[in-house]
Formats: structure tokens, C-alpha cells, sequence
């Protein structure tokens, strides 16, 4: 019963950030095929696996433990992704503008 529940859960965060079991699994730093134990309820996750998915979907570690209702199903999760998204998109926006910056100055200098 456990093993369904934590399963269960782990896929519904997955699936909510739209992210795939192998981007998942990069991320936390896993196996793929770990992960794919793990939501088919194959595997139980150990500890600090828990710790780590709980962490990557903002989450406290017992709400991969308990059955959650769908009206209870927080947003947390997809708000941790949409917030991860936009700071690689700002990242990437500064980047640009410190390399242009930076050719600029070197095209002054040259």
C-alpha cells in the first residue's frame, strides 16, 4: 500500500512540472531506471532519495508518504518548475548581454 502511494505521488509531481523520468532523473541525480522502480511501484525509494525528490518539487518529504485526495493536490510543484524556468531564461538573457557587452568593449578597444 505504501509502495502505491509513493508512486503515485512521485509521478503526480513529475508529470505536473512536465518534466520526463530521464530529465528527472538527471536532475536529482539518479538512474532512470530507479526512478521508472519507483513510480511503477516496483522500488522503494531509500531516504535520502525521498529527501531528494521532496526537495526538487519544494515539498516536505511526507507528502510523498500520504494518499492525497485531488482537491488536495497542491500547486507547489508546478510553481517550483515554472519558477526554475524563468531564472534559466533570465540567466541566459544576462549572459547574452554581458557577451555583447563584453565584444562590444573589446570591439572599442581593437
Amino acid at each position: 500500500m505504501l509502495l502505491e502511494i509513493i508512486s503515485e505521488n512521485v509521478r503526480f509531481y513529475r508529470k505536473k512540472t512536465g518534466l520526463s523520468q530521464l530529465k528527472m532523473a538527471y536532475q536529482i541525480e539518479i538512474a532512470p531506471s530507479y526512478l521508472a522502480e519507483i513510480e511503477r511501484g516496483k522500488q522503494y525509494p531509500s531516504l535520502k532519495i525521498l529527501e531528494k525528490i521532496s526537495n526538487y518539487f519544494g515539498i516536505e518529504p511526507y507528502k510523498l508518504l500520504y494518499p492525497m485526495e485531488n482537491s488536495k493536490k497542491d500547486n507547489s510543484a508546478e510553481t517550483i518548475h515554472t519558477l526554475r524556468f524563468l531564472k534559466q531564461e533570465i540567466n541566459e538573457i544576462i549572459d547574452n548581454k554581458i557577451f555583447n557587452s563584453l565584444q562590444l568593449n573589446s570591439e572599442k578597444t581593437s
